[in-house]
């Protein structure tokens, strides 16, 4: 389910940050929100990479504590500009690295935005769900099995 669109975050005062600056795990620990963000956005890009056809941190738009903007190229050829914010995620273009969309909604997740927008995504991420469990699976009878030696 999707945020209302008329729920908008309110802007917050902070530093624009650079996708090499947010490295250092430190910046957590001192309460950095923008740090923060962006190992959000860092972790996003990580764990979606399979599931769509590209991702990755845009170069052009600002980071800071407010947002941090993701490209995306769907399965079917979309391309997307996300947005992620303390709000939810959402889609402020469609195309790179641009944000006219300004009434769309929130969602909590990405996985649930692109549940909405991608039948592939789907498929692609019930695939990768499977392989995950059945790897468990192996593992634990593997573990099964060296316990009874």
């Amino acid at each position: 389910q999707p945020y209302s669109s008329s729920r908008r975050c309110p802007p917050k005062s902070a530093s624009i940050v650079s996708r090499s600056s947010m490295e250092d795990p430190d910046d957590l620990e001192t309460g950095d929100p923008a740090a923060a963000l962006m190992l959000q956005a860092q972790d996003m890009v990580k764990d979606i990479g399979s599931c769509v056809k590209s991702v990755d941190i845009s170069e052009k738009l600002p980071a800071d504590a407010a947002s941090v903007f993701v490209n995306m190229e769907i399965k079917e050829g979309d391309t997307l500009c996300v947005e992620i914010s303390t709000c939810g995620y959402r889609v402020v273009g469609r195309t790179f690295d641009t944000c006219e969309l300004t009434e769309e909604a929130y969602f909590e997740t990405v996985y649930m935005l692109l549940d909405g927008i991608s039948p592939q995504y789907r498929l692609s991420f019930a695939d990768s769900l499977a392989s995950k469990l059945q790897q468990v699976v192996q593992d634990e009878d593997k573990d099964a099995a060296a316990e009874a030696e």
